[in-house]
């Protein structure tokens, strides 16, 4: 190389600081992607209390705590503040004008919901069908003490 130094390399600390930032927003945004089959809203029935499950909603409610319940056949379902949204399933934190803030795993297309009130929180729910979503109602109907 005869008179030629070689430069050291210089460190470029905003390369580094991108590339951790990247890595962590990717680290910390894996456990919020939903897995398997997201585009469902599950209802089932125990002796004591049912499970409705959606993305980003997951709820046990035994019977015996739920204070208000009803069936209401066009359910406005308000706006999202946190959740999930496809065009199949609307699940997550919302916000209507009737209730204000409160919980919804439905199907978007869908619109009757059971609406039940436990611990002062309002949680609204469907099934795939308005017929389903009715059948749903009877069953928890039927369980309530």
């Amino acid at each position: 190389l005869g008179n030629k130094k070689l430069k050291a390399p210089v460190w470029d600390g905003r390369k580094t600081a991108l590339g951790v930032a990247a890595v962590s927003i990717v680290c910390l945004a894996v456990p919020f992607i939903p897995v398997g089959n997201t585009d469902s809203v599950n209802v089932t029935f125990d002796e004591e209390s049912f499970r409705v499950s959606a993305p980003m909603f997951d709820h046990e409610f035994r019977y015996d705590e739920i204070e208000q319940h009803e069936l209401d056949p066009d359910f406005e379902k308000g706006s999202r503040k946190w959740g999930y949204g496809t065009p199949d399933i609307m699940s997550g934190k919302f916000r209507n004008s009737q209730f204000g803030d409160y919980e919804l795993a439905s199907y978007a297309k869908v619109g009757p919901c059971i609406v039940i009130s436990v611990g002062g929180d309002i949680y609204a729910f469907n099934q795939s069908s308005d017929a389903a979503t009715q059948a749903c109602y009877n069953e928890l109907l039927s369980r309530l003490p």
